[in-house]
């Protein structure tokens, strides 16, 4: 009886629970009245009290409990689709806009190199082309996983090149704007964990951006090298270039995306050295970088 009235408490409606306490008390009671100690009578109706009432009482908690449960779950089912429903309109915008617009000046640059056939023009030519064509491929990826609700953070790897591509990429990109690049790579790759695989690829990425924005061009032999290297369960990215003060000088947000690379960089326990010699080259280091 007195678990029968914890059972009311927790799924009964108000009117039946109150009921099902209210006679469960003279029903668990009435045996104690043919007693003639009267002790042990009262002794005995405060007991069964008690313990009506803490079954009552503790019925109601695990109802709370619940609700409250129910109400959460349904909070944050309404916010999950909340945010897939932004997920969408993000991956529809990013599809009506920058990729229509980033198609267009693939196919205006591949349309100028068949009516300008100068070949340092059409060498930039392409490097336009071919990095609107990257990009797109790159928001491609974004876009599917917008839209089938997969955690970008996890699937980050899934959106970029291998880092071999990268430096590949990368490099036909700093001779067509005008920095010819040598590129040293050892074995090892394959070992990378992912998030790692995707920390150096943005760390190489934001070093190719600064040598395009501050270095200094040339016809010449190569003004950059690009080192990267994987040693047991580290990694090393060196990037070595001559700079033009000038183009630094100028630049508004010089240094904000060194501040971002270091952060990067201590998420792995990496060491980041960056700084000019006296002979006008540029040396970035990231060193002692774990793997996974």
């Amino acid at each position: 009886m007195i678990l029968m009235v914890g059972v009311a408490a927790t799924y009964g409606g108000k009117l039946l629970r109150r009921c099902y306490a209210a006679l469960a008390l003279p029903w668990l009671s009435s045996p104690l009245f043919s007693s003639d100690d009267i002790q042990l009578v009262v002794l005995g109706a405060a007991v069964v009290t008690v313990l009506v009432g803490l079954a009552y009482l503790t019925g109601r908690t695990i109802r709370k409990l619940q609700l409250d449960r129910d109400k959460t779950r349904g909070e944050l089912r309404r916010v999950d689709e909340s945010l897939n429903a932004e997920r969408a309109l993000l991956a529809r915008e990013l599809h009506d806009s920058a990729v229509t617009d980033l198609s267009l000046i693939s196919t205006s640059a591949e349309n100028l190199k068949l009516l300008y056939p100068d070949e340092d023009l059409v060498a930039r030519l392409e490097s336009i082309r071919s990095r609107a064509g990257g990009t797109i491929d790159q928001l491609g990826r974004i876009i599917t996983l917008l839209r089938g609700g997969e955690p970008l953070e996890s699937s980050e790897h899934k959106m970029l090149p291998t880092v071999s591509e990268g430096l590949e990429r990368f490099r036909m990109e700093l001779c067509s704007a005008g920095v010819p690049t040598s590129v040293e790579a050892t074995n090892g790759e394959d070992i990378l964990g992912s998030t790692a695989q995707v920390a150096l690829y943005r760390m190489l990425q934001e070093a190719v951006t600064n040598v395009i924005k501050y270095g200094a061009r040339s016809q010449e032999e190569p003004t950059c090298h690009i080192r990267f290297a994987v040693e047991q369960d580290r990694a090393e990215l060196c990037v070595r270039n001559r700079i033009d003060p000038e183009r630094q000088r100028k630049s508004p947000s010089a240094g904000v995306g060194l501040e971002i690379l270091k952060e990067r960089a201590a998420a792995y326990g990496a060491a980041v050295q960056a700084g000019s010699d006296n002979d006008g080259n540029w040396h970035l280091r990231v060193t002692n970088m774990r793997i996974s």
